[in-house]
């Protein structure tokens, strides 16, 4: 009876050591020590990894996009700000034009003044030499004033009609100063060799043997 007890007994023992090694090795693959657990813990790791790395080049690419963007606003800002200035120089330098032109205008104007008997125009038969030579020279002043300012306004109504105006004053002398047409004629402007042709046909007839007529 007694070793029959002892038999079960150590049966009994044996089954139960087995089906604790069987637990102790299976517990092993739950382990983070086990093969298992390493695998698990590996995958984690990477996909948390991989995870920072696609937020990190998100935030790269973000910041890039911005970047750019200011840049490219930046960029946009300084060429208005240009275009405003050129713009600005542009009308600054046709606002110094023009005031030069009217200071120019009003000294011939002035002229006209000290010479009343020159301004709207006289019989030049009628001169002594002396006020010939004074009459000459008061019309070279009025047709160096036209030249210049019809060099940059060629197309100004405001002053073609004040020039051909004022110039159809002085036919007595176009036609009987030789000078103005046998000399001056062809060199000057083609626009103001223009003016001087409506005032006298004379004048017409001559400046089409200029050359560049």
């Amino acid at each position: 009876m007694s070793a029959s007890v002892s038999k079960d007994q150590e049966s009994s023992n044996l089954e139960n050591g087995e089906l604790e090694s069987n637990i102790s090795a299976n517990s092993r693959w739950y382990e983070p020590s086990g093969k298992l657990g390493f695998i698990a813990t590996d995958w984690f790791r990477n996909a948390t990894i991989f995870s920072a790395f696609v937020i990190a080049i998100w935030q790269l690419l973000d910041q890039n996009s911005q970047f750019h963007a200011s840049l490219s606003e930046q960029s946009r800002q300084f060429e208005s700000s240009v275009e405003k200035q050129t713009l600005s120089q542009d009308e600054s330098n046709r606002l110094t034009r023009e005031m030069n032109y009217d200071r120019m205008w009003t000294g011939y104007m002035e002229l006209a003044i000290e010479y009343p008997e020159f301004a709207d125009g006289t019989e030049y038969s009628r001169l002594n030499s002396n006020q010939r030579v004074q009459y000459a020279w008061f019309f070279d002043r009025l047709i160096y004033t036209v030249e210049t300012i019809m060099l940059t306004n060629p197309d100004s109504d405001q002053w073609i009609d004040a020039f051909k105006t004022e110039i159809k004053k002085h036919k007595s002398l176009i036609e009987s100063h030789p000078p103005i047409l046998n000399e001056y004629l062809c060199q000057h402007d083609p626009i103001v060799r223009g003016f001087i042709s409506d005032a006298s046909d004379l004048a017409r007839v001559k400046a089409e043997e200029c050359i560049d007529a």
